[in-house]
C-alpha cells in the first residue's frame, strides 16, 4: 500500500475558521487522518474538522475559556485534490493552533510535539505495511508575525529566520519538503495602509524563502480570497476549499516532475 504523509502546521488558517459542513468531502481511501494524541493505533477517514481532538498541553487549539477553535479547515480539499492527479492517499497529521507567531513554533516544546507527532505516524505506517512515498510539511503561519511587523515586534528577516529553523527541526525527522500557504491581506481598519503593508511584507518574505531553497514551496495563496473573509484575519468555508484545492493540485505536480527527472 501507499501512502504519503504529511504533517499540517501553523496557525488559525490551518487550524481553520470556516463551516466544517461545507467542508469538500474526501472520500475513505483518499486520505486519512492519523490521530497522534487521541488514538495512535489506526487511522480515520478524514472528517471534519479535521484533528478538532487533537489537543493536548504542547499544542491545542483551546481560547482562553477552554473552548476548541477548530472549524472548518482546507485539509480535506487538499487530500482531494492531491488524491485526484496522483492517485496516492494522504495519511495527514494535525498540529497547529492559532495566534502562533514564529517564535512559538521554535519553542522547544512545540518541536518535541511536532517531532513527536509525526514520529507516531511514520511508526504506524511502517508497521502496517504501508510504502511511504513522500513525506512534507503544509505550513500555514504568519498572520500573527503581520501584527508583530506592524508594531515594531518582529523584523521580515527574524520572521524567514525562524521559518527556516521550523523546517530544519521537521527534515530531521524524514520532512523533505516545505509547502507554504502564503497568508492574505489585513482585513480591518487601517487607516495609513500599515498594517496591510505589513501582512503583504510576511506574504513576499515567505515567496523569497521559497525562491532561496529548492525544497520550501509556496502551493496556494489567501491573497485572492479578500471577499470571502469573515474579520480581520479568518474566511468563510470557500476560501478554505478553494486553497486547500489548489495547494492539493501543486503538491501533486511538483511530485510528478520530481517523478519524471
Amino acid at each position: 500500500m501507499k501512502a504519503e504523509l504529511a504533517i499540517f502546521m501553523g496557525q488559525s488558517n490551518m487550524c481553520g475558521r470556516g463551516e466544517w459542513e461545507k467542508a469538500v468531502p474526501c472520500p475513505e481511501g483518499h486520505g486519512y487522518e492519523f490521530r497522534a494524541v487521541t488514538s495512535p493505533d489506526r487511522l480515520f477517514a478524514v472528517r471534519g474538522p479535521f484533528g478538532k481532538n487533537e489537543n493536548n498541553e504542547a499544542v491545542n487549539d483551546f481560547n482562553d475559556l477552554g473552548v476548541n477553535r477548530r472549524r472548518g479547515d482546507m485539509v480535506s480539499a487538499l487530500m482531494e485534490s492531491y488524491y485526484s492527479k496522483n492517485k496516492i492517499p494522504i495519511v495527514g497529521v494535525q498540529c497547529s493552533r492559532g495566534g502562533t507567531d514564529v517564535n512559538y513554533w521554535t519553542d522547544e516544546t512545540r518541536r518535541r510535539e511536532a517531532v513527536r507527532r509525526l514520529t507516531l505516524a511514520k511508526e504506524y505506517l511502517e508497521r502496517n505495511g504501508y510504502e511511504t512515498e513522500h513525506i512534507f510539511m503544509v505550513w500555514c503561519q504568519g498572520e500573527t508575525d503581520g501584527d508583530r511587523i506592524f508594531r515594531g515586534e518582529q523584523s521580515i528577516e527574524g520572521y524567514k529566520s525562524g521559518t527556516r529553523k521550523v523546517f530544519s527541526y521537521m527534515r530531521e525527522t524524514g520532512v523533505t519538503d516545505m509547502f507554504i500557504i502564503r497568508t492574505g491581506h489585513f482585513n480591518a481598519d487601517d487607516p495609513d495602509g500599515s498594517h496591510e503593508a505589513a501582512y503583504m511584507a510576511v506574504s513576499n518574505a515567505q515567496a523569497e524563502l521559497a525562491a532561496e531553497n529548492e525544497r520550501i514551496h509556496t502551493v496556494a495563496s489567501f491573497l485572492g480570497c479578500r471577499k470571502y473573509m469573515k474579520d480581520a484575519f479568518h474566511y468563510h468555508q470557500e476560501a478554505y476549499n478553494k486553497i486547500g484545492a489548489a495547494a492539493g493540485a501543486k503538491i501533486a505536480s511538483l511530485y510528478t516532475i520530481t517523478a519524471d527527472r
